[in-house]
């Protein structure tokens, strides 16, 4: 009896285990089957994998069909109408790709080699909430596509204008909510992983609902660089043109020995290595992300920098502290952060800022970027005669050398390191302009000898006399994280005019005091380039003023004919070499600027809104009647009121010791 109730038991606990090991692999196969790697998902995957490659196939034949089109019968044809024209969906990402939806499947094609691939990366929305209490909004980022992938990495998000990260979520969740307490632009960065490969999705949203009031005495550059001479953007900027046969340009830089090297910080390790130097490397000659600019020298030992094609906006602030954004100068004009555009009174008329007739702009990540008129074919805003990939800027204020006994030698301090002097056919042979180190600025000079000693200096490299644009352009691009990244450029205050020179111990100095860390090469010297280093250009703050090219074309005064070049006493009009502002009253200052001034030279985005004050409390002036031409940089007792944005008004006679000029060689 009790043998037989033991074999009962068995039996049961038998049964239970089976039933149990029975679940257990009905629960595996059910895993197996619809797991996250199962069977059937794994199945249907292989499907969308073959329907997707199959979409592919469809839309490389679309793009055949469209190069037939455009060699036979269009040639103006573009890829991206030709595709819209068939009724697919297309957004140009303004890099050289588009972004296509065809037939409920994502690619990206490459608009040069019309390669077409999947597009992998994940996919979000970005929703931005309504400040609370404490004027804090949230963002929620949220991942649509998220059962494409195996793995969600981590969904972050950064403060865009401070390149700040505000939070980063790894929980493996497809929705993350982040908070933050002040406007500008949040970059969203989600990574997921499929089949093994990890794939970036990047979202910029902006956030404009925390109440700010507008102003614009604070500021930062954003610069994106520009492809070749259009509007394509690239992730670095364009190689310099160094022009061709036995009057090119040659490379040089600066290293911390004779090997090439460039992490040296030492400045007595500095040596310069030129193109033709046993030990120049050709990787080491310019890194533009590295504060690091390209320089050359021409035939005649002179330094130029180069200036690559950019286009930028300004994001203006609250504080010098910048803790939130309260406005921008981008693609629209000047706005405020919800993107209204500013209005100003002006001569008792309201006018709207926005962007100045002809000036072109770009996108990128939904937001416009404008393409700074010095490097493009709108002459009338200090361009061009075509859109150009950049321009070499003299590296120092020129200085004259004359030819004795059979050498050419710096012309020294008398006749204010130059005089009135025009080079001519006459003279060429022993009176040149340079642009070299540690020599006296020529001054003393007539704007109409500046501007015909700069055209005549090598013409094969279409020199001119510097436009206020393109001084503009050197200025945005020092005050960009690829220059000072916002830090004031040193000004040169050596009452000698001393080309590189850097600030004084205690105020200003004499050509003699200068020491060995003030010249160009030194540790105070080189805080008066636009990087802050060696590589940059120098003599934007102090030293001399410098003459550019711009005048006031309603000026009525007889300086503008006097002392103007020979195009001024019939045309008074823009040209390629020279840029008309249109002023022709006694005022001088103010918040005419905004109606005076042009669209990236430095002078109306960057006004500090009331009094004479540009940023950095930099002097703001500008050309009127009695003074019609422009002079930028201020000169070296000018103080604080001396920069990279200062700005004023002179005659642009020979009497002033105190102006000289510099010459930029286009294209």
């Amino acid at each position: 009896m009790l043998k037989n109730e033991k074999n009962k038991g068995i039996t049961l606990i038998a049964l239970i285990v089976t039933i149990i090991v029975l679940l257990i692999l009905a629960t595996v196969s059910v895993k197996m089957l619809t797991g996250e790697n199962g069977i059937i998902k794994r199945a249907m995957q292989a499907k969308n994998d073959t329907d997707t490659a199959g979409v592919l196939e469809d839309l490389k034949l679309k793009i055949l069909e469209y190069q037939t089109k455009k060699n036979v019968e269009n040639k103006n044809l573009t890829l991206e109408d030709y595709l819209r024209s068939e009724g697919i969906d297309v957004i140009d990402n303004e890099d050289g790709t588009l972004s296509v939806t065809y037939n409920g499947k994502d690619f990206i094609i490459n608009k040069t080699t019309y390669l077409a691939e999947f597009d992998n990366k994940p996919k979000f929305q970005v929703a931005i909430g309504e400040p609370n209490s404490n004027n804090k909004v949230t963002i929620t980022v949220t991942i649509s596509n998220a059962n494409e992938f195996s793995t969600i990495d981590s969904i972050k998000l950064i403060n865009a204008n401070k390149d700040e990260l505000v939070g980063e979520k790894k929980d493996g969740q497809a929705t993350a909510t982040f908070e933050v307490d002040a406007n500008g632009d949040y970059k969203a960065e989600v990574k997921a992983t499929k089949s093994g490969n990890q794939s970036t999705g990047t979202k910029l949203a902006q956030v404009n609902k925390i109440p700010v009031t507008f102003g614009t005495t604070y500021g930062t550059i954003e610069i994106v660089w520009l492809k070749d001479n259009g509007k394509t953007i690239s992730s670095t900027p364009n190689a310099p043109n160094l022009y061709t046969g036995v009057n090119a340009l040659k490379p040089v830089y600066w290293a911390s020995s004779t090997e090439g090297n460039i992490s040296g910080t030492a400045t007595t390790d500095k040596v310069e290595i030129k193109s033709e130097n046993a030990k120049y490397k050709a990787e080491n000659w310019y890194d533009y992300s590295a504060n690091r600019w390209a320089n050359a020298i021409n035939t005649d030992g002179s330094y130029f920098v180069w200036i690559p094609r950019f286009a930028y906006r300004i994001v203006y602030w609250d504080s010098e502290a910048k803790n939130n954004v309260v406005g921008y100068y981008d693609g629209r004009g000047m706005v405020n952060v919800k993107g209204e555009v500013i209005k100003k009174t002006i001569d008792g008329k309201e006018e709207s800022m926005t962007l100045d007739p002809g000036v072109d702009k770009v996108t990128k990540d939904g937001i416009g970027y404008i393409v700074h008129p010095a490097f493009d074919n709108s002459v009338n805003n200090g361009g061009w005669s075509k859109k150009i990939s950049g321009f070499w800027v003299a590296k120092y204020e020129m200085s004259r050398e004359d030819y004795v006994s059979n050498n050419w030698q710096p012309h020294g301090t008398g006749d204010n390191g130059g005089g009135n002097t025009p080079i001519t056919s006459t003279n060429s042979g022993s009176v040149r302009a340079v642009s070299k180190p540690n020599v006296t600025s020529w001054r003393g000079i007539q704007i109409k000898n500046c501007y015909a000693n700069s055209y005549g200096y090598d013409r094969a490299k279409e020199s001119h006399l510097m436009k206020n644009s393109e001084w503009g352009a050197v200025a945005y691009l020092t005050h960009s994280k690829y220059g000072r990244n916002g830090t004031e450029v040193s000004v040169n205050q050596c009452e000698g005019f001393i080309t590189g020179a850097g600030r004084g111990t205690n105020g200003t100095y004499g050509a003699n005091d200068i020491t060995t860390d003030q010249q160009y090469n030194g540790s105070i010297g080189m805080l008066s380039s636009s990087t802050g280093n060696i590589n940059g250009v120098y003599d934007l703050s102090g030293g001399a003023w410098e003459y550019v090219a711009g005048f006031d074309g309603a000026s009525t005064s007889s300086n503008l004919t006097s002392d103007g070049w020979t195009a001024l006493s019939s045309d008074k009009t823009s040209t390629p070499y020279a840029t008309a502002y249109s002023n022709g009253t006694s005022t001088n200052s103010g918040i005419k600027l905004y109606k005076i001034g042009k669209v990236g030279d430095a002078t109306k985005e960057v006004y500090n809104g009331s009094g004479a004050n540009n940023w950095l409390g930099d002097y703001s002036y500008f050309v009127y009647s009695g003074s019609p031409f422009f002079a930028r940089g201020g000169y070296y007792n000018n103080g604080s009121g001396a920069g990279v944005f200062y700005s004023a008004g002179y005659g642009g006679g020979a009497g002033n010791a105190y102006d000289s000029f510099r010459v930029v060689l286009g294209q």
